[in-house]
């Protein structure tokens, strides 16, 4: 599919994590780091209408939250992000993603921009184990269409850098 997300969205002051892009197609392993989605059926740069889509796919599993997490028998690492633009991500080109993590978010306040520090939990504490155990990530990135209405495309499998 030929659709593909703008790399321009507005840069970010808080703490980011970096991630780049390791396989030019959808390479998953069925090892116990991933889920297996069947790579036949979602190929870089496939379109998504729904959160619920990449749920079902496999791409991803919270409905709602940004970073999807497993527990690999002794900690919790990342497998996918949905990097939507809610904390003002930095996407620097197609290869490399600056993703703000999770967390430090008011959402009384229209919901757009950090308020408060992260914490290393959670999803966060996902990311840093992931340094550490090398594994690859799924980048799914959101771009808004009209007022209400977010498409998604998958961008890949990466691996996280730095926080």
């Amino acid at each position: 599919m030929e659709n593909r997300l703008a790399d321009q969205c507005p840069s970010i002051t808080t703490k980011v994590h970096k991630v780049e892009r390791v396989f030019p197609v959808v390479q998953v392993p069925h090892g116990k780091y991933m889920r297996p989605i069947d790579s036949r059926r979602v190929e870089i740069g496939d379109e998504f209408h729904y959160r619920m889509e990449l749920h079902i796919l496999g791409l991803h599993r919270p409905p709602q939250g940004g970073i999807d997490c497993m527990y690999d028998g002794r900690r919790n690492i990342c497998v996918s992000i949905v990097a939507s633009g809610g904390y003002d991500n930095y996407i620097s080109n197609q290869e490399t993603l600056i993703y703000s993590g999770q967390g430090g978010k008011a959402y009384g306040n229209g919901g757009k921009g950090l308020v408060d520090d992260q914490n290393l939990e959670r999803g966060n504490l996902a990311l840093s184990n992931s340094i550490k155990m090398k594994n690859h990530v799924r980048v799914i990135r959101g771009s808004k269409v009209g007022y209400n209405s977010t498409n998604y495309f998958y961008d890949g499998l990466y691996t996280v850098e730095k926080m």
